[in-house]
């Protein structure tokens, strides 16, 4: 589902779609310790789309692409 679509319904579906916080708000309230495991856990459970993430990041702080 698009994110147009999924606005849409929650527009149309108001008092039934259950709203929650941005990702980066989670990962701010967060322990160090926490975040750690975390990082583990998606190194492990993604570890590709983790590297290329890293890569690209990389990339983009150098202007290698």
């Amino acid at each position: 589902m698009s994110v147009s679509n999924s606005c849409k319904y929650a527009g149309m579906q108001a008092g039934q779609v259950r709203l929650r916080a941005p990702v980066s708000e989670s990962l701010s309230r967060l322990e160090r310790d926490q975040l750690q495991k975390f990082a583990q856990y998606l190194i492990s459970a993604m570890p590709q789309q983790v590297s290329q993430f890293f890569l690209l990041s990389l990339a983009s702080q150098h202007q290698i692409l």
